[in-house]
């Protein structure tokens, strides 16, 4: 498949070269000419082991592309990977600010796609509270595009669960894969995103609300080891062939779609 991944940090940079390393030919765009030069070159802008000899592989084997343009970079993909950063504000919320210019960047470059073209997958890896996806996203990608999803593209929330030195480990072997679902009756679209993908989106649902929680309240856990996660996961977990996660030993789990907050 050909993929574009937006945002040259951690996260963007793990999903680069794992999905290099599943065959795949990925574009990057980052607002840096220094990270794209970088990868370009097969080197990877942040530092975690095992990134280097991947992008490596990728870029003699002709499959890896980095450039500040998004230009026409959309007409031919099947997924688009937002992976920008949103750092912390002082009052202790998230800056969304780069997640929201990417998405209308994205969606004004969409106009020019084929509307007989299977919609674009986007999925969102960033870090978000609950509700974003609805508050900020999905307006701003229906407000550049002109049109809401379901022709051109289709929006998913997959966060990351990515730790530092094990990123390529967690990337293959999460923890937990959380996918969210736009509304319900849109995981009868994922049949189709099962047979064509080959990383960690096996199953496509676009975004629920309360599985940014998911993703928050996880992402703290992994990152200090004092937050609990003995809240439950609301909205579909997924292991790469489908099955759902066993529960992990020592935290509360829900699984299913439909499951609610306890």
């Amino acid at each position: 498949m050909e993929i574009v991944v937006f945002g040259l940090g951690y996260v963007g940079a793990t999903a680069t070269a794992c999905l290099l390393r599943d065959g795949h030919t990925v574009i990057d765009i980052d607002v840096s000419t220094d990270k794209a030069a970088m990868i370009e070159s097969g080197v990877s802008p942040v530092s975690e082991p095992g990134l280097d000899e991947l992008l490596a592989a990728g870029r003699d084997a002709g499959r890896l592309f980095a450039t500040t343009d998004i230009g026409c970079h959309l007409d031919d993909a099947d997924i688009a990977m937002v992976c920008v950063g949103t750092p912390s504000l002082p009052s202790s919320g998230l800056d969304l600010t780069q997640v929201s210019a990417v998405s209308a960047e994205l969606a004004a470059a969409l106009k020019p796609r084929d509307a007989d073209r299977e919609p674009l997958i986007i999925a969102y890896r960033s870090t978000m509270y609950p509700g974003a996806m609805e508050d900020i996203v999905l307006p701003a990608l229906i407000e550049a595009a002109g049109e809401a999803p379901g022709t051109r593209f289709e929006v998913v929330l997959n966060p990351e669960f990515l730790r530092e030195l094990t990123a390529i480990q967690d990337y293959y072997a999460p923890s937990r894969v959380v996918v969210g679902e736009r509304e319900p009756g849109a995981d009868a679209r994922g049949s189709r995103g099962s047979g064509r993908c080959r990383y960690r989106l096996q199953l496509l649902y676009p975004q629920r609300r309360d599985d940014a929680f998911s993703g928050t309240v996880a992402g703290a856990d992994f990152g200090t080891g004092n937050v609990p996660c003995d809240a439950a996961f609301a909205g579909a977990q997924y292991a790469p062939d489908g099955r759902a996660f066993p529960e992990p030993e020592g935290k509360t789990a829900l699984f299913g779609r439909n499951a609610a907050c306890a």
